[in-house]
This record gives C-alpha cells, sequence and structure tokens, in this order.
C-alpha cells in the first residue's frame, strides 16, 4: 500500500500494516503488513546499497548541505546578535536621561 504523507499527516497506519520505507522523490509512506514490512524495507536497503556502492552520492549531498545550512545558521545568528547589540548600545545613552 503506497499512501501520500499529506493523507497520512495525523492519523496512524491502517490496522496491522507499518512502514516499510520512505519515497523521497514522490513524498510517499509505502506499507506493507507487518512483518513483512520489515523485510521489504530491509531488502531495499541491501538493494540501494548494492546498486549504489558504500557510499551515496545523496547522503553525501545531505550532509553537505546539512553543513552548509548550519553553517548558515550560525553566520545569521552572529548578525542578528550583532544587529541587537548595536540597537542596545544606541539605546543605553539616551537610557540616563
Amino acid at each position: 500500500m503506497r499512501v501520500s504523507c499529506r493523507e497520512m499527516e495525523g492519523r496512524m497506519f491502517p490496522r496491522f500494516y507499518g512502514k516499510a520505507y520512505y519515497e523521497y522523490v514522490s513524498d510517499h509512506i509505502v506499507l506493507y503488513p507487518i512483518p513483512f514490512n520489515y523485510i521489504v524495507g530491509w531488502v531495499r536497503e541491501v538493494w540501494f546499497h548494492l546498486k549504489r556502492g558504500n557510499a551515496s552520492v545523496l547522503e553525501d549531498a545531505y550532509w553537505r548541505g546539512h553543513g552548509r545550512g548550519r553553517q548558515d545558521m550560525r553566520s545569521a545568528e552572529v548578525r542578528e546578535n550583532q544587529r541587537v547589540a548595536a540597537v542596545i548600545d544606541l539605546i543605553k545613552p539616551n537610557a540616563g536621561h
């Protein structure tokens, strides 16, 4: 059974079904009856591992993007802290009046 993530948002899986794997491209969850969901998910992972070798290009791209996003967030946080400090510096001299 293949269901849309939007369709399943806030809902439970159908009774006796479990997630086998997630399709990233189409944003769908593939469900199989328990315990077959574990077998199908494992077979799919093994197949992908054999197909792409040890290193996944998608995983590498994901982690590079994740690292860049963290750097961007840190930079944005530093800039925001500098802006706040500048505003506080502007306000402080006027606080004594």
